[in-house]
């Protein structure tokens, strides 16, 4: 099966599930989903840099809310329309007074509709997310979701997703938290949008506020998986996030989440030809 497949972000509702893998992606994951509706950020807010095969956006968990998009994800899976690989990443409201309740109830809610579960904790959009990857907010966090996850009827993984702009005591202190019996997850992506802007790009957008993300990412996303596996010595699963137009390396890991890679970018960029340029290299 195709290790390739499409991240979160690109079908933030669960509205273009079935046509992404009739296209080719070995599996969908859609959200970021938040327990209620939002709007997100106000528009615009994403800018194509094309001369530097890059995206910048601040949507800011806009979301139709788990009510509507559990909905469409359970229409899905009773009519037998859709048989394949479906990971929901979970956000949490602008406006909520625990981030905490939020992922859980995401766990509660699409733990039974989902293959695999996302806690995103690494947007830079929504004020004070970013934060809960500290020491001593991520045990509380993870402890508190690992928990729910393990209530569950049925075994579903859950997965942390990380921004690349962490410094290395950070992600030592990740590496360390995921793998205590309380806060172990079954994976980690590694990662999301960066903050930081490259001297050397060129569009006239470089200067927007947001995440970035497509080939300027690499570098700091490849570092960043390098590290963590390091860290963990192959035992927590690592899904490859680089958002690049052509993925030439991923993480082997001796699990069922052998060899995922998840793109988004290049998918922007390309459209649905995207998959067709996708050629993962065994390394």
């Amino acid at each position: 099966s195709n290790p390739v497949g499409i991240a979160a972000g690109f079908d933030k509702q669960a509205e273009a599930v079935k046509g992404l893998h009739k296209i080719g992606f070995g599996f969908v994951e859609i959200g970021s989903v938040t327990p209620e509706p939002q709007p997100g950020n106000p528009k615009p807010r994403c800018f194509r840099l094309v001369e530097d095969k890059a995206i910048i956006n601040r949507f800011g968990f806009n979301s139709d809310g788990h009510d509507k998009v559990l909905e469409r994800i359970e229409k899905l899976r009773k009519n037998g329309s859709f048989a394949g690989v479906l990971g929901v990443n979970l956000g949490k409201n602008k406006t909520s007074p625990s981030a905490a309740d939020d992922y859980v109830v995401g766990i509660e809610r699409f733990g039974p509709v989902a293959d695999y579960l996302v806690i995103n904790i690494s947007s830079p959009n929504t004020p004070g997310l970013r934060s809960l990857q500290s020491r001593e907010n991520l045990i509380e966090l993870l402890s508190k979701a690992v928990a729910a996850k393990r209530k569950l009827s049925r075994n579903v993984p859950l997965l942390l997703k990380i921004a690349p702009d962490l410094i290395l005591e950070e992600l030592n202190d990740i590496s360390e938290i995921i793998e205590l019996e309380s806060c172990r997850v079954d994976g980690v992506i590694i990662s999301n949008t960066t903050i930081t802007r490259p001297p050397e790009l060129q569009s006239r957008f470089r200067n927007e506020v947001g995440g970035l993300s497509g080939a300027p990412l690499r570098d700091l996303s490849t570092k960043a998986i390098a590290h963590v596996y390091k860290r963990t010595g192959g035992r927590i699963p690592i899904v490859g996030y680089s958002l690049t137009l052509k993925l030439t390396s991923w993480v082997l890991q001796p699990s069922p989440w052998h060899m995922m890679h998840e793109s988004s970018s290049s998918s922007s960029h390309r459209g649905s030809k995207s998959i067709m340029y996708l050629q993962p290299r065994r390394t």
